[in-house]
């Protein structure tokens, strides 16, 4: 695995005086090795992860960074409350998709729901295979089961979105660069995502 400039940054989140409880709050900074964007990711997204390898695409450049998850970046105990400006409300962020119209498609929504969302082109013949998320399209190189999404949603923290195709004949495209069989990649807000000749962007929202 290619060996990345890892920079970890803690910010007291309250500062230790009597019985108060002193938590911190951790930036990790992954530098893209083919462009030098660096990238910035909190520790609470990166908890679910501990241990595993990781691959982040760049928001830059579009490279598929390997990223090893330490312990390091997991030290915000579970029952740990987020980090948060004092005195506002904890808002979880969603997921919404949103398909680019074109002449065989229509512009559509779709909301991400917690756990695994497959998509896929609509098909009204019964019997068919068909996804929870199914576009309306004349698009034929899309396929009726063609990528996932997953939302991964762990108490008082936003939810991570990831990608990965689902065995598609023609392939599922991230920012322009295609998945492998086997990959999982990480979603950010503004990514687009290209099944078949339809693309899709995905959004945060509150």
């Amino acid at each position: 695995m290619p060996m990345m400039e890892l920079m970890i940054q803690t910010f007291p989140k309250l500062t230790p005086s009597d019985n108060i409880a002193y938590f911190c709050f951790i930036m990790v900074t992954i530098q893209c090795e083919k462009c030098s964007k660096q990238i910035t990711i909190s520790s609470e997204r990166l908890k679910a992860f501990e241990g595993k390898g990781v691959i982040i695409p760049c928001p830059q450049c579009g490279f598929s960074i390997k990223y090893k998850v330490s312990k390091l970046e997991s030290l915000l105990r579970p029952e740990d409350p987020p980090t948060q400006i004092s005195g506002s409300p904890f808002i979880r962020l969603k997921g919404r998709l949103e398909v680019i119209a074109d002449d065989k498609t229509s512009k559509q929504a779709f909301d991400i729901d917690q756990g695994k969302n497959i998509i896929g082109r609509y098909s009204p013949s019964p019997g068919q295979p068909k996804g929870n998320i199914t576009i309306h399209t004349g698009d034929q190189n899309m396929s009726r089961i063609h990528c996932s999404i997953e939302m991964i949603a762990g108490k008082g923290t936003n939810p991570i979105f990831l990608l990965s195709d689902a065995g598609s004949k023609n392939g599922t495209y991230l920012n322009s660069k295609k998945l492998d069989g086997n990959e999982t990649l990480h979603l950010a807000h503004g990514d687009t995502i290209k099944i078949g000749a339809t693309t899709l962007v995905f959004y945060l929202v509150s």
